[in-house]
């Protein structure tokens, strides 16, 4: 639900985070997408998330523009700095916050520990699971039967 929080949702979903270096070639970022069936990976620097980086990142960044496939670093494509969330944050300010920075994943941070990545899908499953389980119990509630 939208009060459920991103601690729910990373038990739902689980808590591994792919990610790369800033010196890494663009193109092994995304091999490693397509390889893991991700979308997105995070950029660690220094062993903190330095920045983000997303299939659309690559295709808009080096593709687009026509920058060398071979040549490009993560670097060079990523967005930094990275937004994050914390495990409290709510399912409804995470979807606020990506609507807001038109993104697409966050990751999460619990301290200064990189515990996960939620992506747009991930919080939309939650709703979607949270108002199937409401609809049954109103259901349920309205079904009951009254002693006449």
């Amino acid at each position: 639900m939208l009060t459920d929080t991103i601690a729910t949702v990373l038990n739902e979903k689980g808590n591994h985070v792919y990610s790369v270096s800033p010196q890494e070639k663009a193109l092994d970022a995304v091999a490693l997408m397509a390889d893991k069936g991700v979308a997105a990976v995070v950029v660690i620097s220094n062993g903190h998330p330095s920045g983000i980086v997303s299939a659309k990142d690559f295709g808009r960044r080096v593709v687009l523009e026509g920058r060398s496939l071979e040549g490009t670093k993560v670097r060079d494509i990523m967005t930094s700095p990275v937004i994050t969330v914390s495990p409290t944050t709510t399912v409804s300010e995470a979807m606020a916050l990506m609507t807001r920075n038109r993104i697409r994943h966050l990751p999460v941070m619990d301290e200064d520990r990189l515990a996960g990545i939620v992506a747009m899908g991930d919080l939309a499953r939650s709703v979607i699971s949270e108002q199937a389980f409401t609809i049954d119990q109103l259901q349920g509630y309205v079904k009951q039967k009254y002693p006449a």
